[in-house]
């Protein structure tokens, strides 16, 4: 007899086809196939149903809920829940259970949506659909309720700003608008628009209620992540006891000789190498080297400014003056690179390798936010830290 299944594949399904329900049979009373779920089977004879139904089950929802809409909070997050719940949405109400481990949702609702993805013979709600999805009223909290918590939502809205701009975010309402006419969705609209006017400034910040997207809201968005790593920089901080080492009393020429090997190794671990001559002379001189000028402007920059006892004793009250004073700083560093823009934040996003650095709309809010850090702390070894 000529295979009809495939046992390649983990999850295999009944069929109305006798050979296949024979060979299914035959397979079953030789333990080379499990039932698993009412007319789902698998060879796979080690792992626990669950597993394995969790591990498939997009493949399993395909075959059994044909032209219903993935949607609500399994739309976005596509997976089942930690409670082990899924949101479809389909022509009536009905609670699943015989499914392993997993307790699949149809809702009666809208049916797909010209904006809504083909997936198999299903459909995965769009993101403006699952965004207003999620602004419906829940019975149930947490992993087993149907919506996403509202910060989620605010953060959504938040980035659509954050990268955009005030008018990628009215366009995003205009579309959400739109949806929610053809879905018959306005009142779900209604809430989502108060949140995106809270983000807009035309209506009271007070709606809100995640603090990232609060200050976004107040014109400083910040790194989330970032600021999570100055709290727990913070807290090691302030774990520790530091000793006191005041600075003893110094000449100039003495001053003088510390800023110079601070400016040299502060650039020689950028990759930046002189001969310790050939350094001594830029900063004695001010002339650079030839055929490396800019990285001659780099020690000499650094030189001006750790040089300059006035300018090293000016410490920031605000976080205004700390951009203050980056940005004096900055500008004296890299004068000899008017490409870079000294002086001022940069404009486009950069990475090094794998690491993302901070967005640039958030790299001032980031900062003041982790200022309050630095105020906090009293030792000054650890707010050079």
């Amino acid at each position: 007899m000529k295979p009809l299944l495939d046992l390649n594949k983990e999850i295999i399904f009944a069929s109305s086809d006798s050979d296949v329900s024979h060979q299914i049979s035959r397979l079953v009373g030789l333990s080379r196939l499990r039932k698993i779920a009412p007319r789902i089977y698998t060879p796979n004879m080690i792992d626990s149903p669950e597993i394995i139904v969790r591990r498939n089950i997009l493949s399993i929802l395909n075959w059994r809920f044909p032209n219903t809409v993935i949607s609500h909070r399994s739309a976005c997050e596509m997976r089942v829940t930690s409670k082990g719940t899924f949101y479809l949405t389909g022509t009536y109400n009905r609670k699943v259970t015989d499914l392993p481990g997993i307790t699949i949702y149809l809702m009666n609702g809208p049916a797909a949506d010209i904006q809504d993805m083909a997936y198999g013979r299903m459909f995965i709600a769009s993101e403006y659909r699952w965004v207003l999805e999620n602004m419906q009223s829940s019975r149930k909290q947490g992993d087993d309720s149907k919506v996403l918590p509202i910060s989620l939502i605010e953060k959504k809205l938040e980035s659509v700003l954050v990268a955009g701009g005030e008018e990628q975010l009215i366009q995003y309402r205009d579309t959400l608008r739109e949806t929610a006419e053809r879905l018959g969705m306005t009142n779900e609209f209604a809430k989502i628009n108060i949140l995106i006017s809270a983000l807009l400034n035309t209506h009271s910040s007070q709606v809100l209620t995640d603090p990232v997207v609060k200050a976004a809201a107040a014109g400083t968005p910040y790194d989330e992540k970032r600021v999570e790593l100055f709290e727990k920089l913070f807290d090691a901080l302030q774990s520790q006891h530091f000793l006191s080492r005041p600075i003893s009393e110094q000449t100039e020429n003495e001053y003088l000789d510390i800023a110079f090997f601070e400016s040299y190794f502060s650039n020689y671990i950028e990759g930046t190498e002189f001969a310790v001559d050939e350094a001594r002379q830029i900063v004695e001189t001010g002339i650079t080297i030839p055929k490396r000028t800019e990285d001659s402007h780099d020690i000499l920059g650094t030189f001006h400014v750790v040089s300059n006892r006035m300018e090293m004793q000016a410490f920031p009250a605000s976080s205004q003056e700390f951009f203050e004073i980056l940005s004096r700083r900055h500008a004296v560093l890299l004068e000899g690179r008017p490409e870079l823009n000294p002086g001022h934040f940069k404009t486009k996003n950069n990475r090094a390798g794998n690491t993302e650095f901070v967005d640039v709309n958030r790299v001032q809010g980031t900062l003041d936010a982790g200022f309050n850090y630095y105020c906090a702390l009293t030792s000054p070894i650890a707010k050079a830290i």
